[in-house]
């Protein structure tokens, strides 16, 4: 007997099944996959030959979300870098206020609603 998983087009594991024989059901759109005895699929994708966690929609949204923000944030602190050399044109009062708008780039994680709901801050002398 051999235990197989039942994965659709995307890799998801749809169900698991024995087989005596080893015949298996012709179904459009389904591979089958030898799997270990005690294998039962719940949750899994087969990914590259490798069963891997499935990631539902809103958990790829998510990620994706956060790789934007990240790279925005990323960008907006490397442009405002030159705001924090010594030899900066700013006065204390300006370079104060760019250190304010950085700190709240790097603390944007913590804002509540990210990564999908951001309030990004305004850069000193921007008035919205």
């Amino acid at each position: 007997m051999i235990r197989v998983a039942a994965c659709d087009q995307a890799g998801v594991v749809r169900f698991v099944i024995d087989s005596v024989d080893g015949e298996l059901p012709s179904m459009p759109g389904v591979s089958f996959v030898e799997v270990e005895p005690d294998f039962n699929g719940d949750g899994l994708q087969l990914v590259d030959g490798q069963f891997v966690p499935r990631l539902d929609a809103d958990q790829v949204a998510q990620e994706a979300a956060e790789r934007l923000v990240l790279h925005k944030r990323r960008n907006q602190l490397l442009a405002s870098d030159w705001t924090q050399l010594p030899n900066a044109p700013l006065a204390a009062e300006q370079r104060a206020a760019w250190e304010t708008y950085r700190q709240a780039l790097r603390d944007i994680t913590d804002q509540p609603g990210y990564p999908l709901s951001i309030d990004w801050p305004l850069k000193p002398g921007n008035a919205g």
